[in-house]
């Protein structure tokens, strides 16, 4: 009975065509040679055009951070210059404070205001003035 079976599921199957037909690439019973390679190319360039467009993305948001780190880089150094240019300013006027306050300022009262601002431990890249 098994045997029986087995002969009519034989014969009820389909053909699977010559030997020469069954090599990759060619599809089973036809004679139609570039169906998977074209297949194949189109995943590639599918691929390739999804990893092109990922590599701008994340190249766009490289560039974005790189531009604001440099600008909060540029921000930072020029509150510090402002800072200490301020801080300058505020010797100028207090010397010039000095002088407006005095009809003629000696050489002891400017040691005395100098000593006191204590310059070079405040403004240690300020040019020394030798008074």
């Amino acid at each position: 009975m098994r045997v029986r079976k087995l002969q009519k599921w034989k014969q009820g199957r389909p053909s699977l065509g010559r030997p020469e037909d069954s090599r990759p690439g060619r599809a089973l019973g036809t004679n139609q040679t570039f169906e998977r390679p074209m297949v194949a190319w189109l995943v590639l360039c599918l691929c390739l055009f999804v990893t092109f467009v990922t590599w701008q993305v994340s190249l766009s948001e490289v560039q974005a951070r790189a531009r604001e780190r440099f600008q909060r880089n540029v921000e930072q150094v020029t509150r510090g210059i402002r800072a200490r240019i301020q801080a300058y300013e505020q010797v100028l006027k207090g010397a010039a404070g000095l002088f407006a306050a005095s009809e003629k300022v000696q050489r002891e009262e400017w040691r005395r205001y100098y000593s006191t601002l204590e310059i070079d431990e405040q403004f240690p890249d300020c040019a020394r003035s030798d008074m």
